[in-house]
């Protein structure tokens, strides 16, 4: 998307014209928050237009006033998520209240109110009357709501929250060697997923997954649409993955958590014995693993302004899983040395495995060259700090909501297949994060959702510097590949930038 210059001016006839231009400039959007709508009657089903609604979030204690229509409809479009309290007010009938109303992300729920004739200081209240509609939709979405997000167990620890798609309705696993993330969706390549963090856009376009990582403790929800797609997100045709992270609410709150795996703790495979007993690794194999992190929020100033915050450290060490590959023997290797073409392809073969004992040969050159299964260790570690910080400020007819991510992983860049330690470089992944949201209540019939995001994603694979010449060489009917990380060395930079605007109006029946 170019860049672009929004100029808000408040000249009613331009804002509508420039709402309606940027309107069409959207793409890949998703909503931050749910809507909550609902139909204001008497006991005889009469309507009751210019009733006064409130919404107050109960976490917040935050609300929000509008009034109904002339066909006695109200809505609160792009609310938080969370748990809220309406109430209903109108001269000659008693106040309604409805508590613990929930808002989803991308879902509508309706809490319909029937007043009765009565003094306004009297009330009636009800508990939980509120139902989740989608008759306005035939797109289907499934949402993991926050609790679930922590207590499910992730299939990797650490891992992202996407991992847990695979629990819902018209998804299954990612099969081996397929491009993309999040599982297939609706039988299609994990490649068509498409991904948002706080309704803009999360995808790295080089490979096909998500560009910025979210620390698990800051999901408040997991919000995924599996099929019929509203034209907005008409990005991909797969699963389109929301990740809705937390605010602050009205008191303080806190967590902090340390997981931890040792090698002293962990029991040795039949492999890694092997290997001991052999002699080619000093004692058992090492692998470390250590997370920690917390969060913290809480009001700034009292139902006004609040934020939430959230860090993460994790670090592995290890020496790199047993990878057992067929290698030539020392005496298979002096015959190949002796059929090298020149001293060039003599020198590539000296950094090829040999193997202690023979158990095949394989044919080169009409010659037979011994080869054994030889068991290779090399060190590997990676480091990861990830960063979030969200506020939350209601300025009355304007709610701000703005959002900052921003991630650090280290590593070591190895061929997967023969992880040999000279040809071992370096990898570095950094990604940020910046979106910033304005919820404009024009009036009670009117609302102006516009979101401004900046992103962007830096990932650089190297090659030891002695080693940048060297190929990578696959040997097909030994399964050896021998060299450098095949796709380094590379760097990849990527920056996003993201206007998206919509409005609601509400009219009539409509």
């Amino acid at each position: 998307m170019p860049r672009k210059t929004l100029f808000r001016l408040f000249h009613f006839p331009v804002v509508l014209f420039a709402i309606l231009v940027l309107t069409t400039m959207s793409a890949s959007a998703q909503t931050t928050g749910g809507t909550l709508r609902g139909i204001v009657q008497d006991a005889q089903e009469g309507i009751i237009p210019d009733a006064r609604v409130t919404a107050t979030n109960e976490s917040t204690q935050v609300q929000l006033d509008t009034v109904t229509s002339s066909r006695g409809i109200y809505s609160f479009p792009n609310l938080l998520i969370g748990s809220y309290t309406v109430a209903v007010e109108y001269s000659g009938f008693k106040k309604f209240v409805i508590k613990n109303v929930p808002v989803s992300a991308n879902q509508i729920t309706r809490a319909d109110a029937t007043l009765e004739v009565g003094d306004i200081t009297a009330y009636v209240e009800v508990v939980g009357g509120a139902e989740l509609i989608s008759s306005t939709t035939s797109q289907i979405g499934t949402t993991i709501e926050r609790q679930e997000v922590l207590d499910i167990p992730n299939s990797v620890p650490g891992g992202s929250p996407l991992n847990l798609a695979v629990l819902l309705p018209n998804t299954t696993t990612q099969q081996g060697g397929l491009l993309g993330e999040g599982g297939a969706i609706g039988g299609n390549r994990p490649e068509n997923n498409t991904f948002t963090v706080d309704g803009v856009e999360n995808n790295y376009l080089i490979n096909p997954k998500s560009m910025q990582p979210v620390i698990q403790d800051a999901v408040a929800e997991l919000n995924l649409i599996s099929n019929q797609f509203d034209a907005e997100y008409g990005h991909s045709t797969a699963g389109h993955f929301n990740i809705i992270t937390k605010s602050g609410t009205k008191d303080y709150h806190g967590s902090a958590f340390y997981y931890s795996r040792n090698r002293n703790l962990n029991a040795l495979d039949n492999l890694a014995k092997e290997a001991i007993e052999e002699g080619s690794i000093d004692g058992k194999p090492r692998y470390d693993y250590n997370r920690l992190g917390g969060t913290l929020g809480g009001p700034i100033l009292q139902d006004k302004l609040f934020f939430f915050t959230a860090y993460e450290y994790s670090t592995r060490g290890e020496e790199a899983n047993g990878v057992t590959v067929l290698g030539p023997t020392q005496a298979g290797m002096d015959i190949l040395e002796g059929l090298a073409a020149n001293s060039a392809v003599a020198d590539l073969l000296q950094e090829f495995p040999v193997a202690s004992t023979a158990s095949d040969t394989i044919v080169v050159n009409d010659q037979d060259i011994p080869i054994g299964n030889v068991l290779l260790f090399a060190p590997n570690y990676d480091n990861r700090h990830a960063f979030q910080t969200n506020i939350d400020y209601n300025a009355g007819s304007h709610q701000y909501r703005a959002r900052f991510l921003i991630d650090r992983y280290r590593s070591l860049n190895q061929n997967p297949m023969l992880p040999q330690p000279q040809f071992t470089g370096d990898r570095a992944d950094d990604s940020l994060k910046f979106s910033l949201t304005d919820i404009w209540t024009l009036s009670p019939r009117m609302v102006n959702d516009l979101r401004l995001s900046y992103s962007r994603y830096v990932e650089d694979y190297k090659v030891p510097e002695e080693y940048q010449g060297y190929p990578n060489i696959w040997i097909y009917n030994m399964g050896l590949n021998v060299g450098p990380n095949d796709i380094a060395p590379q760097k990849n930079v990527q920056n996003n930038y993201q206007i998206i605007n919509n409005m609601t109006y509400l009219t009539g029946r409509h």
